[in-house]
């Protein structure tokens, strides 16, 4: 078996990640959105693990609950 190798950031990576966070955390209803429409296209079925998506009738972009709990997943994540 190989050995595992660490990676460790330097500060200044480890600064414009925070940055970034910082940034896309300004949009993140949105970018929550975005992130969860991607998963739904590349995996359809993952919406199933979702129950205020398993009867919907309505496009997902549109879906009242799914923008807010997009959201909060990506604040969430972002901490």
């Amino acid at each position: 078996m190989g050995t595992l190798e660490t990676k460790v950031f330097t500060e200044e990576q480890e600064a414009l990640v925070v940055k970034s966070w910082a940034v896309m955390k300004k949009n993140s209803a949105e970018l929550g959105l975005k992130f969860f429409l991607k998963i739904f296209e590349i995996a359809p079925s993952a919406q199933k693990l979702f129950s205020f998506l398993k009867d919907s009738k309505v496009p997902l972009e549109q879906n009242t609950k799914l923008k807010p709990h997009a959201m909060s997943v990506f604040l969430m994540v972002s901490y």
